[in-house]
């Protein structure tokens, strides 16, 4: 509270540093419903600007497939010089996006796919 306040913090060392002008964000998975119950009227009286995050649309998901797994396996075929089908292309990108909510798990998702196709087939095989 005390550095939202007076815009100022020192460090352990007594370093005193000016912290005006600055952005701070806070973060939290709190529910709506929680908000008030959660976080004190004092410091949410601080607050400029709260801000929830919705869920990605399932066509926004579906693009971000499309597109990332587009990239990593260039990049893949470049640095090994290898060759992914069309088919393996399509086997990597059939990800259920409904059942994922974040693009961190969609990309674990990917490279999941990535490297099972590239198991499934190869075994260090030029085409896969």
């Amino acid at each position: 509270m005390e550095l939202l306040e007076d815009g100022k913090f020192t460090d352990s060392l007594g370093r005193e540093f000016d912290l005006n002008k600055y952005i701070f964000v806070f973060t939290s998975n709190i529910k709506d419903e929680e908000v008030n119950s959660k976080i004190s009227p004092e410091l949410k009286s601080r607050f400029n600007l709260l801000y929830r995050f919705s869920t990605i649309p399932y066509e926004e998901k579906l693009n971000y497939v499309k597109y990332k797994t587009n990239s990593m396996v260039e990049k893949i075929e470049q640095e090994l010089q290898i060759k992914f089908t069309d088919e393996s292309r399509a086997r990597i990108i059939n990800i259920d996006v409904n059942r994922i909510d974040n693009l961190r798990n969609i990309n674990k998702e990917i490279m999941l796919n990535i490297s099972n196709e590239y198991e499934r087939i190869s075994g260090g095989a030029q085409n896969v």
